[in-house]
């Protein structure tokens, strides 16, 4: 006879620093996209500094404006106990919080800290590989078409 496992909601929350840095860019673009059609000033977004000075030099500071701690302990909670683990929507809502955290740390960084030559070449190659009708673009649509399909499938 199978187990019967009590899934639950573990992980209900927001992480603070995803909520944060979500807002503050939301507050940004605002402004920029009231700006600009007024001839307003452009200015880059810059997330929220919470303990960062500002010193691009100082790389391993940085970090301390994406930190995802709290998310990743929600994905732990959630999968750890057999007996008693989180549900789906656990796993989508802590991953999804630590994967935005992640490419937000990954483009300030780009931005600030590579070289033009380099950064130029990445895009490059980049834009080349979406473009390509086997690229992630076209994988992406493939995987949410794949998925409609068995979402529609009576099997």
């Amino acid at each position: 006879m199978a187990k019967k496992i009590n899934a639950q909601s573990k992980t209900s929350e927001t992480d603070p620093v995803f909520e944060d840095q979500i807002k503050e860019l939301r507050t940004q673009a605002k402004a920029e996209g009231e700006a600009l059609p007024n001839t307003g000033q452009r200015t880059w977004m810059m997330p929220k500094a919470f303990d960062w000075e500002g010193d691009l030099f100082d790389v391993e500071s940085i970090g301390e404006m994406f930190k995802r701690e709290k998310a990743n302990e929600q994905f732990k909670e959630a999968v750890t106990d057999g007996e008693s683990p989180g549900v789906t929507g656990d796993l989508i809502i802590t991953t999804m919080q630590v994967a935005y955290l992640q490419t937000m740390e990954r483009a300030f960084r780009c931005r600030h800290l590579m070289r033009r030559p380099r950064t130029v070449i990445q895009a490059a190659s980049r834009k080349r590989g979406h473009g390509n009708d086997q690229g992630a673009l076209s994988q992406t649509l493939a995987y949410v078409r794949n998925l409609m399909a068995e979402a529609k499938s009576t099997a």
